[in-house]
């Protein structure tokens, strides 16, 4: 999915979905939101996307992210609001502003690699902040050299990339 002009477009949007939306071995560049979604439940599978505003906005739903490459967003990698989300087996880098921020939200981000975003490479928010993000790469061994903001443990850490494909 992308535009053939040189203008960002709007994205793929989903609102207030009353089923499961699945998306697998999809690209998606170049748009403002590579996927927004509130109120829905989504799954994303060995899905590429690339050059977005916004890798994705989730908001007040459920996402599982499988197999899949968030990378040179101008902005996050991966936007999760009010959100269960489900990272696995994927790769969130080279975001410009930072890779994932979870915003009063329920993460389980495992097995990823998660590296060389801009300011950081996780930040979490808000008051309801839980789940589980252990067991990834971060780019380095050392935890004091893992730029991570907000309160989470993240250790055990991988000391090696995932391979993903």
């Amino acid at each position: 999915f992308m535009n053939i002009n040189a203008e960002p477009w709007k994205g793929i949007i989903i609102d207030q979905s009353k089923g499961d939306n699945m998306f697998s071995h999809c690209e998606i560049h170049n748009a403002q939101n590579g996927i927004r979604s509130r109120a829905s439940v989504i799954h994303i599978d060995n899905c590429l996307f690339e050059n977005n505003t916004l890798g994705m906005f989730l908001e007040e739903g459920m996402a599982t992210i499988k197999k899949s490459v968030i990378r040179a967003s101008q902005e996050i990698g991966i936007h999760a609001l009010k959100t269960e989300i489900t990272i696995k087996d994927s790769t969130v880098s080279e975001n410009e502003l930072g890779g994932i921020l979870l915003d009063s939200t329920k993460g389980y981000i495992s097995n990823n690699n998660i590296y060389n975003n801009g300011q950081w490479e996780l930040k979490t928010e808000g008051a309801k902040m839980s789940g589980n993000i252990t067991n990834n790469w971060w780019g380095s061994t050392d935890i004091a050299n893992i730029r991570v903001i907000g309160t989470v443990e993240i250790a055990p850490i991988l000391k090696e990339t995932i391979k993903m494909f």
